[in-house]
């Protein structure tokens, strides 16, 4: 089992992925770290996958919620393309002995960016893996996960196009929404920054808005059961473990009850008042969208056919707000 990190000799990189290798069972190999750039010629990633039978490409580019990025288009979207695309490539190597590469998308890929007025998104749509956000809407984060994971399925799709001598294999994406549950460590994500500003107190009031959840320990399983699979091969999978999502005020209360000094905010602003904000707020003119409507996920296609029985939302978000306090993310007074 390999590794890739942008740079194995730091320090506590380093040494997280030293302390995980010791969990590991005895049984199973130890972990490889291997430094890699996806933004190096794809020759230097070929000799990263020797051997290996499958991939999981999980990075992409991660900014932290709220915070604006200048020139998103340079520093996200165009190196989450990159990336994938110089994974898929070196997979497709004569030498290349890769059975399928499995693919970490976002529910960003399949729900967002549609006009207000459309069935897309005044909430009468119920999406699944057949549907695709309108990347034209979006920016950053959210419209570097679907134009990423649609570069990825022209590749596959065109195998057949590349020289005879290439290397076949499958694809399987991972569409997760809201990853909660523990962490392995202190380091940023989405999430836990998302989680970090809700439980501090420094998102206040709370967006009245539906947030779908999953436990992070469920989207591990779905890469794992993605990987070997036979039936998953050239398959997309929502994971979620509610349709509608929770309300992010209820999320909050519910945490409130079970963290009591945690300073998480009690006030929450509806669809009228954000809906005046968004015009000169640009945070509020993105979740603005996520208030007015509730969308709507299916995720049936993941218990069917890769056998998840979700972890409860409550489980997902009370690990995850004791792992902040572990890892000393939020201080609990």
């Amino acid at each position: 089992m390999r590794g890739t990190v942008r740079n194995s000799e730091d320090v506590e990189t380093r040494q997280f992925f030293d302390n995980m290798s010791k969990q590991v069972n005895a049984q199973h190999p130890t972990v490889d770290l291997i430094s890699i750039d996806l933004m190096s010629p794809v020759s230097t990633s070929i000799p990263v996958i020797q051997d290996c039978k499958y991939i999981l490409h999980i990075a992409n580019p991660n900014p932290v919620p709220g915070k604006k990025i200048k020139n998103s288009e340079r520093m996200i979207v165009q190196p989450a393309i990159q990336g994938t695309l110089t994974v898929l490539q070196a997979a497709s190597d004569p030498s290349s002995i890769v059975e399928r590469v499995v693919l970490t998308s976002s529910s960003a890929s399949i729900m967002y960016g549609h006009s207000l007025s459309s069935e897309y998104g005044n909430g009468q749509h119920v999406f699944t893996e057949n549907d695709w956000s309108n990347e034209t809407n979006l920016d950053g984060y959210l419209k570097s996960k679907p134009i990423a994971e649609k570069a990825a399925w022209e590749y596959v799709r065109s195998q057949d196009q590349l020289p005879s001598t290439s290397h076949r294999y499958s694809l399987t994406t991972i569409c997760p929404t809201m990853v909660m549950g523990p962490l392995l460590n202190n380091k940023s994500s989405f999430s836990a920054e998302f989680m970090k500003q809700v439980l501090s107190g420094e998102m206040s009031p709370l967006p009245n808005m539906n947030v779908p959840i999953v436990d992070v320990r469920d989207v591990s399983l779905a890469h794992v059961r993605a990987m070997t699979t036979p039936s998953a091969a050239n398959q997309r999978y929502i994971l979620s473990n509610s349709g509608v999502g929770i309300p992010l005020p209820h999320v909050a209360r519910y945490l409130k009850e079970h963290f009591p000094t945690l300073p998480i905010s009690e006030r929450s602003i509806g669809v009228c008042v954000l809906g005046i904000v968004r015009h000169f707020h640009s945070a509020a003119r993105a979740i603005y969208p996520d208030v007015r409507y509730k969308r709507e996920i299916d995720s049936s296609k993941s218990v069917n056919e890769l056998g998840i029985q979700y972890i409860p939302w409550t489980t997902a978000a009370i690990d995850m707000t004791a792992s902040l306090i572990q890892h000393k993310i939020i201080n609990q007074h």
